[in-house]
């Protein structure tokens, strides 16, 4: 079966294979190739390159952190704050939240 396969088995009642798995070697997989990668923006499109490599390393389905979907919000007595710094030709990016 294939990952897909699996994952819709599941849905129809049946039972796959092997249980289906995701990995997530998007942390590695940015350091390794040296892409700039930010948590603190929403992703609009999926990141084809990553997806790629875990197909082609039969590691498991990705999912892609499309984290535009979903808006944060914070109570009135907590104000989020993110900073950028740019330190070593790297970008610091420190996340604060201040409770009044």
């Amino acid at each position: 079966m294939t990952h897909k396969q699996r994952i819709l088995s599941i849905y129809h009642n049946e039972t796959p294979d092997v249980v289906p798995f995701m990995l997530d070697l998007s942390h590695w997989f940015y350091h390794k190739n040296k892409f700039p990668w930010d948590l603190s923006i929403s992703y609009d499109k999926p990141e084809y390159e990553l997806i790629d490599y875990h197909k082609k390393h039969n590691i498991g389905f990705y999912i892609p952190n499309l984290g535009s979907f979903y808006k944060t919000e914070f109570p009135p007595d907590v104000i989020p704050e993110v900073v950028k710094i740019q330190k070593d030709n790297k970008i610091e990016i420190i996340w604060s939240f201040l409770l009044l």
